[in-house]
C-alpha cells in the first residue's frame, strides 16, 4: 500500500493531543453532566467525535479557555459574551 506525503508526514509526535471526557472533567474540575451540557449549548470547547466517543484538543481547549479570560465583572471577554 503506497501512502501519500501527507499522511506519511503525520506521526505521533505532530499529532494534538487528545482528551477524554473524564480527562477534561478532572482537569476542570467539572462533571460530566455539565460538559455534555456545554456540548448542547455550543458553550464549551469544540469537540469531535469519532464514532460514539468524544474527544477535545488541547488547541482547542487552550482556545477555550483564552477565550473565558475577563479582566473584570462587566468584561465581556474576547467570545462576547
Amino acid at each position: 500500500m503506497i501512502l501519500n506525503d501527507e499522511v506519511m508526514a503525520l506521526t505521533a509526535s505532530s499529532l494534538p493531543r487528545l482528551y477524554t471526557v473524564p480527562d477534561l472533567c478532572a482537569y476542570l474540575d467539572r462533571s460530566p453532566h455539565t460538559l455534555q451540557r456545554w456540548r448542547s449549548e455550543g458553550s464549551g470547547p469544540k469537540y469531535s467525535r469519532i464514532g460514539n466517543r468524544i474527544f477535545y484538543s488541547e488547541s482547542k481547549i487552550l482556545e477555550w479557555l483564552k477565550s473565558t479570560n475577563r479582566r473584570n465583572t462587566s468584561d465581556e471577554g474576547e467570545d462576547g459574551k
